[in-house]
């Protein structure tokens, strides 16, 4: 099974990634799963444009919106690490 940890802000100056870290350090020592750190600054998606994925049967004109794709797809489960704003 393989578990995407998903570090889910793209903004800078953000904490999301060491925590993410942290989770996928605990993780990991279980031995029960692959987990993967899956960092969405890293693939530059685009703002929604109004395509809908599933109209689109997973074939997408944006190479990184395929990248993104590829690796969700390829993931059984997620922990989201999402950052908390006042």
């Amino acid at each position: 099974m393989k578990i995407g940890i998903v570090v889910g802000s793209v903004r800078d100056h953000r904490l999301g990634g060491t925590i993410a870290r942290w989770v996928y350090d605990i993780a990991a020592a279980r031995g029960d799963a692959d987990y993967e750190l899956i960092d969405l600054k890293e693939f530059h998606l685009p703002v929604f444009d109004g395509n809908s994925p599933m109209m689109a049967h997973k074939h997408y004109d944006s190479p990184e919106v395929q990248r993104w794709s590829d690796v969700i797809d390829a993931c059984d489960g997620f922990v989201f690490v999402t950052p908390e704003y006042n």
